[in-house]
């Protein structure tokens, strides 16, 4: 028989190699053989397909190449982060390569999600409830959801917002003093339209004093800004849009007849061009010298051919060349027959066709230049590309991929009344996937002016148009810049006409 002492030693003798043996074994289940691992990667490239709303993400994860557990843990979280969130994180890979402490941050920014929706439903709960007219106002582009109705009354004022529109405000023909005198007016945006539409009808009546009493001048100079207040009024705002289309109209009405005014041979001459059973309307303005080239500008999504477009028109006059602005599908006079269309570009070669068939305004056909804005910018790039008619394009902050989400939701009213959709899911199946590989690389000369503080497209926009063009190409940034560079304007169009004097008449 053994001695107690013996049993005892014995004994923990037995449950240290117990402890050892569940060690092991649990080091072997805990890492397993990298063999073994390395059969389960996967390429991120086939790991991140559908999951994200941009390809710009296959260039942002490409470092990550075979997935491991975390970096597939840090894309399964990433997935279902808000969108800027997703591009910061996503950047940030990009940059400094993908770590521990990274995957750490985005773990708390989806603990941080889930409280902040917590929150947001507890105040929709508490926001006061709209006045009652305003919820009665009729036609309006789906529900309000509830950040706009914050935004509506709290936020969209002079100190968060109204003060980055004034410049655009200006080349709409309005003076700057008239546009803070209306604004100051602006209880909350839901009364935007009201009071920018009072403004022009008051315009409007001081010039029709003013033709009455033959001040031909002055007159042709109100009704050019009360169209250019009518504009403003319907701008951003998609509350009610029978009340914007009346804005609309009264703009048109107002710029009619400040044309009206004008000396024969400077008039801007309408024309109206066929086009798939309607028919495309928009003004010619021909420079005082003979086979000159045609500049074709192209609107922004909410841009109209009688505002913004006619005065970048008189500049661009006024440097020798020929303008055409025209309402495309979906915008303008247009809006009412034919909603936006994903090949928008076969507009601009219809214009072009027209021209060449008659040429009776002794154009220089064979110089021919695209000019666009913001949504313009991707259109004109896009027409240049497939119609080699076209011999260089200017773009100012035009998306070069299908933006992101969170990017279109800033302009979803817009591209809601615009293409004539009900949701961004929506407007995304009627376009597909908006990429600039789908057509030609552009082998003729490319300009690209843009924002570095851009936040609806952002500079990497610009990185992948020059990727793509393989002709004569020059990205000018600015710092500072806001989307289409609002606040350098002064800066940045007079640069673009020079540039396409160099390539067009030097």
């Amino acid at each position: 028989m053994f001695k107690k002492e013996e049993i005892l030693s014995l004994t923990k003798s037995f449950l240290r190699l117990s402890i050892a043996l569940i060690f092991s074994l649990g080091l072997i289940i805990s890492y397993p053989n990298p063999s073994i691992l390395a059969s389960e990667n996967i390429s991120v490239k086939n790991y991140i397909k559908d999951k994200f709303p941009s390809l710009i993400y296959n260039i942002y994860l490409a470092s990550l190449d075979e997935l491991d557990q975390y970096e597939k843990e840090f894309i399964d979280i990433l997935q279902n982060l808000p969108e800027d969130t997703q591009r910061y994180y996503a950047k940030e890979v990009y940059n400094n390569g993908f770590t521990q402490e990274l995957l750490e941050k985005v773990r708390e920014e989806i603990i941080a999600e889930k409280s902040l929706a917590k929150l947001e439903e507890k105040a929709s709960e508490k926001l006061p409830a709209v006045d009652k007219e305003i919820e009665q106002l009729p036609i309006r582009i789906g529900k309000l959801s509830l950040k706009e109705k914050i935004a509506y009354r709290f936020i969209f004022n002079e100190k968060n917002t109204y003060k980055y529109w004034y410049n655009r405000f200006l080349y709409c023909g309005v003076d700057l003093e008239r546009s803070r005198r209306v604004i100051s007016r602006i209880k909350n945006f839901y009364h935007w339209c009201d009071e920018w539409s009072k403004e022009g009808e008051n315009l409007e009546n001081l010039a029709q004093e003013a033709l009455s009493a033959e001040n031909i001048y002055t007159a042709k100079y109100l009704f050019h800004e009360a169209a250019g207040c009518f504009f403003i009024g319907q701008l951003p705002y998609y509350i009610d849009i029978r009340k914007k289309n009346e804005a609309l109209e009264r703009t048109r009405e107002n710029y009619k007849r400040a044309l009206e005014l004008y000396p024969e041979e400077k008039r801007p001459v309408r024309i109206e061009i066929p086009f798939r059973e309607t028919f495309i309307p928009g003004y010619l303005k021909l420079c005082s010298h003979l086979n000159r080239p045609l500049i074709i500008l192209i609107n922004s999504l909410d841009g109209i051919k009688e505002i913004e477009n006619h005065y970048l028109g008189n500049l661009l006059v006024e440097a020798g060349f020929n303008v055409f602005a025209f309402d495309g599908p979906g915008q303008g006079e247009m809006w009412k027959n034919m909603k936006m269309i994903p090949d928008y570009e076969k507009s601009v070669s219809t214009i072009i066709n027209w021209f060449e068939e008659d040429n009776k305004y002794n154009i220089d056909l064979k110089k021919i230049a695209t000019y666009g804005i913001s949504l313009g910018g991707y259109f004109s790039f896009r027409a240049t590309a497939l119609d080699k008619r076209i011999c260089c394009t200017v773009v100012i902050s035009g998306p070069g991929y299908f933006p992101t989400l969170s990017e279109l939701k800033k302009i979803k009213r817009g591209l809601f009344y615009t293409t004539g959709a009900n949701s961004l899911k929506e407007v995304k199946s009627l376009w597909g996937e908006i990429n600039i590989e789908e057509v030609p690389q552009l082998d003729r000369p490319l300009l690209l002016i843009y924002g570095e503080e851009d936040k609806l497209f952002p500079l990497e926009h610009a990185y992948y148009l020059m990727d793509w063009a393989i002709g004569e190409k020059e990205l000018k940034s600015y710092p500072e810049g806001k989307h289409a560079c609002i606040n350098f304007l002064d800066e940045v169009v007079p640069y673009s006409i020079d540039w396409l004097r160099k390539h067009l008449l030097e």
